[in-house]
């Protein structure tokens, strides 16, 4: 829970990050980018409103520099600590000045608060009336020294919500990294431009690094094989990649050549610089990638896309009609993996893994195996890590 915050009434000073003492607890000053409060004579863990008492983050402490002579006087000089003794503030006196400047900002897609009718419609009003949709991390908080947020690109927890956070903490250098591996308009795209407008109206000062879509990189493409590795050791007749599919207009809408999305069947095995923003594109070279890192024979997988939405043609080959045509083709042991999401979800978890497994079944399948996203399987932690500290100058994770 957030403390109470209260003025000094003897120092009419706005108080922050302080344990409560003869001159009360703290409050942030809006005027200028650093906190004011009296120093106290405390050691251990102090309670930051917004930070140390939110689970998700590691104990700060303040060490003195030097022994205060008298605490009725003023003259004792605190750093605060991220663990590994990393100075992120110093308190000299009656103020505060933070030295971090650089924060992590994750956004997914987010999914209604609860399953209740007035919650899924507000859910789906946001979703819904996106024009560019409808025409682990405290895990990774452990590993690095900036602070890291998780925001929904709708709903809760809200990007507004965590943009305030970081403010607060004092970052002026944020690193946004879209939980959404390739670009498509109504995912990665929506959730960048959202994020900028919320940062560009509430923290104008702070400056945003978009991570690009990371399809193609080797951190991502060895924590999908990893994930699914011990799954493919098992006898299966048939590896199906199901990605998120999207409408076919918005493959069109996001060529920036006009020209080459969908124009021919084998557009995206032509080289263009169109597949920079081309979802489907992207979606064959993650599959090509993967395939080759866990070395899976020729004609043993296939791509489909899941998830359709409204009566325009969307794209295909769609899962739904994939599952029971290779039932039965004779794949009676089907795999599939779906790596356009990292987390499982609904169209994980009951779309493919329930719906799926009935529609194979009813094709005469025999056994069905959804392998899981990768959640918060260390190699994809480490490939999030090895992002930050790319941005935050570190040396990359193992």
């Amino acid at each position: 829970m957030r403390q109470n915050f209260h003025f000094c009434r003897q120092r009419q000073l706005p108080l922050a990050l302080c344990k409560r003492s003869r001159h009360g607890v703290g409050r942030w000053t809006e005027r200028r980018r650093d906190f004011v409060c009296p120093p106290q004579r405390a050691r251990g863990a102090w309670p930051i409103s917004g930070l140390a008492n939110d689970s998700a983050a590691p104990a700060l402490r303040w060490a003195p520099e030097w022994s205060q002579r008298d605490h009725c006087h003023h003259h004792c000089h605190h750093r605060l600590r991220w663990p590994g003794e990393t100075v992120i503030a110093v308190r000299v006196r009656d103020r505060i000045i933070f030295k971090m400047s650089k924060a992590i900002l994750l956004v997914n897609l987010g999914s209604p608060d609860s399953p209740s009718v007035p919650d899924v419609r507000r859910y789906l009003n946001e979703f819904l009336m996106d024009g560019r949709v409808i025409d682990t991390p405290w895990l990774l908080q452990q590993r690095i020294k900036a602070p890291v947020v998780l925001a929904m690109r709708y709903q809760n927890p809200s990007i507004e919500s965590a943009v305030k956070t970081l403010a607060s903490r004092g970052a002026t250098e944020t690193l946004l990294i879209p939980l959404f591996p390739h670009y498509a308009m109504s995912s990665y795209e929506t959730a960048v431009v959202r994020a900028q407008e919320i940062i560009t109206r509430l923290a104008p000062e702070m400056k945003i690094t978009v991570q690009p879509p990371y399809y193609d990189q080797p951190d991502y493409i060895a924590a999908l094989a990893a994930s699914a590795a011990d799954y493919l050791k098992e006898d299966y007749d048939h590896l199906l990649f199901s990605f998120h599919g999207i409408p076919e207009r918005h493959i069109k809408k996001s060529d920036p050549t006009g020209s080459h999305c969908l124009a021919t069947p084998n557009c995206c095995e032509t080289p263009s610089p169109a597949h920079a923003r081309c979802y489907r594109a992207q979606c064959f070279r993650t599959a090509a990638l993967l395939i080759e890192k866990l070395g899976v024979p020729p004609g043993k997988w296939s791509v489909s896309f899941q998830s359709r939405l409204g009566k325009d043609p969307w794209l295909k080959p769609y899962t739904d009609y994939e599952l029971p045509r290779l039932a039965t083709e004779g794949k009676k042991r089907m795999l599939v993996i779906c790596p356009a999401f990292v987390a499982d979800c609904l169209e994980t978890i009951e779309e493919i893994g329930i719906r799926g497994c009935e529609q194979f079944m009813a094709g005469n399948g025999r056994e069905f195996t959804r392998i899981p996203c990768m959640n918060e399987h260390p190699a994809w932690i480490t490939a999030l890590e090895n992002m930050a500290k790319k941005f935050l100058g570190g040396p990359a994770g193992k």
